[in-house]
């Protein structure tokens, strides 16, 4: 299992400013399929993915032996953060986890069947569902489930508490274009919904589907709206950047389901204090799900007849 650590953090006299970036990497081999992750728990840790794209085996020829992706693999890794982090973790699943936006979804009620079921066994605190992915589901006569967020014309609010943190999530408003991007509407929602958080949460997280070049625009125009934006839809994928005023650590997720972008809070931020992207300290890591991770064959099985 690969992993990439990136690192950021004050300059000296408490200066909200970020100065600089480590960048280091970590390349794991293990014996078995545990994630080596530091033997102690951080403050929070916030697990995200995006842009699957409706993949949920290996790519056979990517990644070496074993392939790489999986959400049989994703699973272990879960469960693996879960065992470490006890209560102190949050999941969140962003848009076109079924689908890819511009393209119609291959397969039919089996396979949303089997899709509905992994994401349900892998228990996401927050996952968005683009218009499109949710058509998808109900022409092929499958509930999802009731927990899960279908994004429209408006932003949707939540507020969850996490070992005594509490993270504020505004899932943005569904571009009504993919390629034209968001208007300025929906930017305004999307920003007045945060601001009306703000002041009641510790950490304050956006979800955008709306592509990179979209969420670059928003970040140059609402610097500091949200404290983290993770980001799906059409551009790069897996890496971060602060933002341009570097009031936002901004992530894009790993397509195809090949990865894992994990964010520790090293240091427990407090309500008011300013923007978690400048807290004294916090750590993002890219887990690449390659063949030294194992397959939760729970997971893994609800596919093996399609």
């Amino acid at each position: 299992m690969r992993q990439r650590f990136f690192s950021c953090g004050h300059e000296d006299g408490g200066s909200n400013r970020v100065v600089g970036f480590v960048v280091g990497l970590c390349i794991s081999v293990l014996a078995w399929a545990g994630v080596c992750f530091a033997a102690e728990p951080v403050p929070l840790s916030i697990v995200f993915t995006g842009n699957t794209l409706g993949w949920y085996e290996a790519c056979p020829t990517c990644g070496g032996r074993g392939g790489i992706g999986g959400l049989g693999r994703r699973a272990t890794v879960f469960a693996d953060v879960r065992a470490q982090q006890g209560e102190a973790v949050l999941f969140l699943g962003g848009a076109y986890e079924f689908m890819h936006f511009r393209k119609d979804a291959k397969g039919g009620q089996d396979l949303a069947n089997a899709l509905v079921t992994a994401y349900g066994m892998l228990d996401y605190d927050a996952l968005t569902i683009a218009p499109a992915e949710a058509r998808w589901l109900a022409d092929a006569g499958v509930d999802m489930r009731e927990d899960w967020t279908t994004l429209g014309d408006a932003p949707r609010t939540a507020v969850i508490e996490r070992a005594g943190v509490r993270v504020g999530v505004v899932m943005f408003p569904a571009p009504a274009d993919i390629v034209a991007g968001p208007d300025a509407a929906r930017k305004e929602q999307a920003v007045r919904a945060a601001r009306e958080l703000r002041p009641s949460v510790d950490i304050l997280v956006g979800m955008s589907p709306w592509g990179e070049k979209a969420e670059a625009a928003f970040l140059r125009e609402y610097d500091g709206a949200v404290d983290l934006l993770f980001g799906t839809g059409p551009g790069m994928g897996d890496g971060f950047r602060m933002s341009p005023g570097g009031g936002t650590l901004w992530l894009r997720s790993v397509f195809d389901g090949r990865g894992v972008m994990r964010v520790d809070v090293l240091r427990r931020p407090t309500a008011g204090e300013g923007n978690f992207a400048l807290v004294e300290d916090f750590r993002v890591t890219s887990i690449a799900l390659d063949g030294t991770v194992k397959y939760d064959i729970r997971v893994a099985n609800l596919f093996s007849w399609l």
